[in-house]
């Protein structure tokens, strides 16, 4: 044969033809090769349905699967090695390549649907089985990089396993898999780059890697089977859109120390999420980031949450009164509290500056406002509250700017009535059989019904603690670590009743 050293071994495979109800014999081919010698050691065989190559190959030799080898269904590489190539343009072009990496594109639109990529394999290309009818994929041990878009529109391929040696998982990678149901990432990914499972309609099994601080744009958008995921606890970044359009039912970040933002659209469309926890350090929740969730209840916001941008929580389903109430918020952004569903009061947080175009509109059950401990009367962008009748609504606000908040447009069209900070507003009632009283520096409450909450501020509206009741009628709370003479209590039942006190230490 040459230059070449072959080694071919030719068998008869009997395939099962179910469908014609009899017995069609179809060729099978082994072959050991020097790089490039592919075609060669093939011969006239390329009629193949089972195609096993070990010894030496080259990009030529890719080529040559892709282009002439189109009947194979089970294309097994394993025993092979993969060599550098540098020569006269391939079918793609391609002049170079390095070892042991599988080349941009190589096996691009394969109709295998088991294929066996070589065991020392260390990187995959960029798209280097893009439209491939791969339905079994074992992916190398010594693996370490998965190129940009290196299986996307993979349409058989129904799970994957990310091994341990993986470092990069490159944007776009398994894009448009529509028969795509687990994934599980095993290796120290820092990143979920941009697009890597858009449009995976069948996604429901994603496991991620503690490593991953980063979950990119569009990552999971339109993942429309994806009910829940793990977000692993080193997570600081999730970007925009990143599930758009998924299934998701329940969003716990409250144990993602490090995340700050919740990213533009990030959550948007997800009309089945019904429960999300945010982490202690969230400061922005992005623009339209939970747009249109109709299922979702939101519970308290973290107290360091400072900006709601336009749209973020536009369109869900209920929210407790005091959601925002503890929170270091000054701009709530243009419609981003718009359509809240069962909202009959709201307290605003102590800070707030501006409400933007339509920020609270179609507020139709609505009955009292609580801006008793707002320093300034915050900015109005346009028609606020349209839709809410703003005459038969309440507004508690400090005794003493009664007349200020008279003559603002849009405040003054509310029924205000002034009122002691931390005293108890128009729209909450004292409760029979709540005690408070300190031991030194500590705090106790107690009430007649279980209690939700307390929350804890200065008079100044400065928020100190945030309390869980955890099911008693009895709770205490350690004030010894504030400087603060005055401090007014809110105390939340679980009958859905609040009382507000102010005592002196």
């Amino acid at each position: 044969m040459g230059e070449y050293t072959m080694k071919l071994n030719r068998w008869l495979w009997v395939v099962v033809a179910a469908a014609a109800g009899g017995l069609m014999p179809a060729a099978a081919l082994s072959v050991t090769c020097e790089a490039g010698g592919l075609r060669q050691a093939v011969g006239n065989e390329t009629d193949a349905v089972s195609l096993i190559v070990s010894g030496e190959i080259n990009a030529a030799d890719f080529d040559f699967i892709a282009f002439e080898m189109t009947g194979v269904d089970n294309l097994d590489l394993s025993g092979a090695q993969v060599v550098a190539y540098e020569g006269e343009p391939t079918f793609t072009g391609r002049t170079s390549s390095l070892a042991n990496v599988l080349p941009d594109g190589a096996l691009m639109s394969v109709k295998a649907t088991t294929i066996h990529l070589p065991s020392t394999l260390g990187e995959i290309g960029a798209g280097a089985l893009a439209d491939a009818a791969v339905k079994t994929l074992v992916l190398p041990r010594y693996l370490k990089t998965i190129g940009e878009s290196a299986f996307s529109n993979a349409r058989n391929l129904e799970s994957i396993v990310v091994p341990e040696s993986v470092e990069h998982l490159g944007k776009g990678a398994f894009k448009d898999c529509p028969s795509l149901k687990s994934v599980e990432i095993k290796g120290p990914i820092e990143a979920v780059k941009q697009q890597t499972f858009k449009g995976c309609d069948a996604l429901t099994t994603v496991i991620l890697p503690k490593s991953v601080t980063l979950i990119a744009s569009d990552a999971f958008a339109g993942c429309r089977s994806l009910e829940i995921i793990d977000f692993p606890s080193s997570l600081v970044t999730i970007g925009q859109g990143a599930f758009y359009g998924a299934g998701l039912r329940t969003v716990d970040l409250a144990h993602c120390a490090g995340l700050e933002e919740v990213g533009d659209w990030a959550f948007a469309a997800n009309g089945n999420l019904a429960e999300v926890g945010m982490p202690p350090s969230l400061r922005r929740i992005g623009k339209g980031a939970f747009f249109n969730n109709t299922s979702m209840a939101l519970h308290r916001m973290p107290g360091s949450l400072e900006k709601i941008d336009d749209f973020a929580l536009r369109g869900i389903k209920s929210a407790p009164a005091d959601v925002i109430s503890g929170t270091r918020v000054t701009d709530v952004g243009d419609f981003a509290l718009a359509r809240w569903r069962g909202v009959s009061k709201f307290y605003l947080p102590s800070g707030l500056e501006r409400l933007g175009d339509g920020a609270m509109a179609n507020w139709s059950g609505l009955y009292a406002i609580s801006a008793e401990w707002v320093a300034d009367i915050p900015l109005l962008g346009q028609d606020v509250w349209r839709g809410v009748k703003q005459s038969n609504v309440i507004l508690a606000v400090p005794e003493g700017k009664e007349d200020a908040y008279a003559s603002a447009p849009q405040w003054q069209d509310f029924m205000i009535k002034g009122v002691t900070p931390g005293g108890v507003d128009a729209s909450e009632s004292p409760v029979e059989g709540v005690v408070a009283r300190f031991e030194g520096m500590t705090l106790h409450l107690s009430a007649p019904v279980e209690i939700a909450g307390a929350d804890l501020f200065g008079i100044d509206g400065r928020s100190y603690a945030m309390a869980a009741g955890g099911g008693t009628t009895s709770l205490a709370i350690d004030t010894s670590a504030w400087d603060v003479r005055v401090l007014v209590v809110r105390l939340r039942l679980t009958d859905g009743r609040i009382a507000a006190l102010k005592l002196w230490r």
